[in-house]
């Protein structure tokens, strides 16, 4: 047992190492963020000299989930629905002197999305891609760490929940007008640093 005159020693060092923690966590927040605000003229993007975010402003957007007849897993059009959502170049950004490709969050994981539709309609099981795209979703389902609230569905199960609460959600068709004035930028041969 601890003698009590070591207890407030203990307690303002504990105080102390949690003040070092949190200032710590403000400092690698604010690093982490910094490459959002240099403007994307200061990178060479050479090696890891590149920003982690594309920087842009994306707008709020509503959008309330519910089931439709598009996007579904066995209908023959589907891929070509999920073709649809690409733009062209496939979701990638050419940035800097040498036009470097960067593949966009987003569309990885809508490719991740097609890539397990198509898995399970051939039936493959386990592949080193299909396990790629579910770990790789169910990531980025927890970095999203969506709190919207979704009442019970008692009709429709114990479990079940009514997904269709508008939700605030980022505009996607923003990033999505940016790769293909990006890639109109590419096939004239321009100088990409916007």
């Amino acid at each position: 047992m601890l003698d009590p005159r070591w207890k407030p020693t203990v307690l303002y060092a504990l105080g102390g190492l949690l003040v070092m923690l949190n200032v710590s966590a403000t400092v690698l927040n604010y690093l982490a963020r910094r490459s959002q605000l240099q403007p994307l003229r200061s990178y060479s993007f050479i090696g890891d000299d590149y920003p982690e975010y594309y920087p842009m402003t994306l707008a709020p957007v509503s959008l309330t989930p519910e089931n439709t007849a598009h996007y579904a897993v066995y209908a023959n059009e589907t891929q070509r629905e999920f073709a649809a959502l690409f733009p062209p170049g496939g979701g990638f950004l050419y940035l800097g002197p040498d036009r470097r490709p960067f593949g966009v969050a987003m569309y990885h994981q809508m490719h991740c999305m097609a890539n397990l539709r198509q898995a399970f309609l051939d039936h493959k099981g386990y592949t080193i891609h299909a396990h790629h795209c579910f770990t790789y979703l169910r990531q980025a389902i927890l970095c999203e760490a969506n709190p919207t609230l979704e009442p019970q569905a008692p009709q429709l199960g114990k479990f079940a929940v009514n997904v269709k609460v508008p939700r605030v959600c980022k505009d996607w068709g923003s990033v999505r007008d940016l790769i293909e004035r990006n890639h109109r930028e590419v096939k004239r041969g321009g100088m990409i640093w916007w």
